[in-house]
């Protein structure tokens, strides 16, 4: 049996997002140890061309968080496990989150909304319709997410 470099801190997992899809690969070996498929992301328009199934991932303590147009995911980082689904209704807009502190900060479309990381919705705030389908931009001092085209 092989023993596993562990010099990574807990680090083994390599997570993939893309396709409609969230994946962890073994870093060593690029096995796969999981996927998670995250249906009804119907993908995003941009400019003449089709983005199927963007998502905007970010990776905190043992926890795998995906937002796509329609849903925000919690996944167990060792295990790809659902823990918590929310959906957003994004309308065509790949939202954009920032996770700081014990909330992660969302901006849709038309919705900026703080979650828990628990999943529990403590506010939402429209923002009217944005003439855009970029993502958005979203921080504070320190801590920023920039959104890309996907």
């Amino acid at each position: 049996m092989t023993q596993k470099d562990e010099s990574n801190g807990g680090r083994q997992i390599l997570v993939v997002a893309g396709q409609s899809a969230v994946r962890g690969f073994d870093r060593d070996t690029g096995d796969p140890v999981w996927s998670f498929e995250i249906r009804g992301t119907p993908g995003l328009f941009v400019g003449p061309a089709r983005v199927p199934g963007a998502i905007e991932l970010a990776i905190h303590g043992d926890r795998v968080i995906a937002a796509t147009t329609e849903r925000l995911v919690w996944l167990d980082y060792a295990t790809g496990a659902l823990i918590t689904d929310v959906r957003l209704g994004a309308r065509g807009h790949r939202p954009s989150f920032v996770i700081d502190g014990d909330r992660i900060y969302l901006a849709t479309g038309v919705d900026l909304a703080c979650y828990g990381l628990d999943g529990k919705l403590e506010w939402r705030r429209k923002l009217g319709e944005w003439d855009a389908v970029h993502a958005f931009a979203l921080g504070f001092p320190g801590n920023l997410r920039q959104g890309d085209y996907s």
